[in-house]
């Protein structure tokens, strides 16, 4: 109700449009969303809410949708999720209950218990290495590193090198008032690594609630085509993009509720032409300790 009417009072009163500088600290929430779209394409079964939604959990649903060369469906599968959120970045489990409409069976869910178990296992092996090789600083920025994170690289200074960023209107989602902040290649730009040879070739648009600076809507689209190993490994075709629409859950947190992601080009020999439609439902929050029983 209170974000209804601040977006109303803003409409109605005209008042100028806040600076880039207001958004400063929230620029790489933008782009970390955008990368865990990126898990989704992949089909990693990583997380997508950066780790937010601890203690949840909640329906994935997900149709993939094969295009062909005209870009009219050619074939659909859907495949839905269960996923549990447990307290430690370990604790998460993307249990596929459902494929084309088909319940998996006993056996098949039991198994899925089982990997889940190994896989615990594996990373909290690897969280204890971690957690002893971060006593040593890790060098900043690296050339050749595909992506940074803001806690390894001068984030803030490298997006704005790359990116012209303009706050352009408001908007009202869903009760919300927002601001559109778009993000296009500078001219003349002259890439120095290999995460700005990538990233001039993207244009965003993004819409963050102006009251408490939140993520509610991010557009990323792909404007030139793009090669992998000197087009020997893949290339991707402009037009190629992702759209990815979050909410407040509950009243306490922000997730992803749908995203929307389009592919196409070529890896290796392989054709791909895309769309997948990722959509989360039923949030539920759980405040006992969940136990997952594995069948030895």
């Amino acid at each position: 109700m209170i974000g209804n009417l601040f977006a109303i009072f803003l409409l109605a009163q005209g008042s100028p449009l806040p600076a880039v500088d207001v958004f400063k600290e929230d620029l790489w929430r933008v782009f970390q969303a955008w990368w865990q779209t990126g898990n989704l394409l992949d089909g990693n079964g990583s997380t997508i809410e950066g780790g937010a939604l601890k203690d949840y959990t909640y329906t994935e649903k997900t149709t993939l949708i094969n295009l062909d060369s005209e870009g009219k469906a050619r074939d659909t599968e859907t495949s839905v999720y269960h996923v549990i959120h447990g307290q430690e970045p370990w604790q998460y489990y993307r249990k596929l209950i459902s494929k084309k409409g088909v319940l998996l069976s006993a056996a098949e869910l039991e198994k899925q218990d089982r990997e889940q178990k190994k896989r615990e296992q594996k990373l909290q092996i690897e969280m204890k290495k971690a957690a002893q090789q971060s006593k040593t600083p890790a060098p900043a920025g690296k050339e050749g590193e595909m992506f940074c994170s803001p806690a390894s690289c001068p984030f803030n200074g490298f997006v704005t090198r790359v990116y012209d960023i303009q706050v352009v209107r408001r908007e009202v989602i869903d009760g919300y008032a927002t601001v559109l902040i778009t993000f296009k290649k500078k001219a003349g730009l002259k890439p120095k690594s290999v995460d700005e040879k990538f990233m001039q070739h993207l244009a965003l648009h993004a819409w963050i609630t102006e009251q408490d600076h939140e993520l509610m809507r991010l557009e990323v689209q792909l404007l030139d085509a793009v090669s992998f190993g000197y087009g020997v490994l893949g290339k991707i075709r402009p037009g190629s993009g992702a759209v990815q629409e979050r909410r407040k859950i509950n009243d306490e947190v922000w997730a992803p509720v749908r995203v929307e992601m389009s592919m196409a080009g070529r890896l290796l020999v392989l054709k791909r032409n895309q769309r997948q439609i990722s959509e989360f439902s039923d949030f539920k929050k759980y405040t006992v300790e969940t136990h997952m029983n594995v069948v030895p």
